[in-house]
């Protein structure tokens, strides 16, 4: 699974993304005047709707709210779908599980034989949906709904391949402790996706993952 050419790839550019990830969670804004004769103690304190009236043309709706209940359900959907890419990457992990309850096997391969076929037959084709999710999750022309699973999807991804590292080289090591990496990586994947896919269909941002959600915020700001 992790021996895939493309995976090695976006091990090479994660150093690059960690360059820019402060860049991307700032947000400057601008100077407040004061008036004579009140008090200056809360100034820096500006509300979404001071930012919108700044003349701003970039679509808002929805981007200033921590939990956006508001999202159409079309836009709920579509923050799902980015989950493909860790769950293609790493469905495989979960040969043990498949292995004890075969039934289990045979359910997650019904359903995502086909796309794993296309996935694992395109050359770098996990690369490039990589890549493409990392800018799109920088429009902020989509909903920080859509924009924040972008991002995340991308970071579970990351984890899983690391995992992934792991398990190879302990695999060199100690073969039953690749098979610890290989269980831990799929339960993870799984609790994430499951997690992730709950709150958006519920219009929540799914930020209550440990480390990796924290990670997702910093990446694409507060709006």
């Amino acid at each position: 699974m992790v021996s895939s050419k493309a995976r090695s790839v976006v091990l090479l550019v994660l150093a690059a993304l960690a360059e820019v990830q402060g860049f991307a969670s700032t947000c400057t804004v601008g100077s407040v005047g004061t008036r004579q004769h009140h008090s200056v103690a809360s100034a820096g304190r500006l509300t979404c709707s001071t930012i919108g009236q700044r003349g701003s043309q970039r679509r808002t709706s929805g981007l200033c709210m921590a939990s956006d209940d508001s999202a159409p359900f079309e836009a709920r959907l579509l923050a799902c779908f980015p989950y493909i890419l860790p769950v293609l990457d790493g469905v495989g992990s979960g040969r043990n599980v498949y292995a004890a309850v075969p039934a289990v096997g045979e359910a997650v391969y019904g359903v995502l034989g086909p796309a794993l076929a296309i996935w694992n037959g395109v050359p770098f084709l996990g690369f490039g949906v990589f890549l493409a999710f990392t800018f799109a999750a920088r429009n902020t022309e989509l909903s920080r709904l859509v924009r924040f699973s972008l991002q995340q999807a991308i970071l579970i991804d990351i984890a899983l391949i690391v995992l992934g590292l792991l398990e190879n080289v302990t695999k060199a090591v100690a073969p039953g402790g690749a098979d610890v990496f290989a269980t831990l990586q799929f339960y993870i994947l799984i609790s994430a996706v499951a997690y992730s896919l709950v709150s958006n269909l519920q219009g929540k941002e799914p930020n209550e993952i440990p480390i990796i959600s924290e990670a997702a915020q910093r990446q694409i700001g507060p709006f």
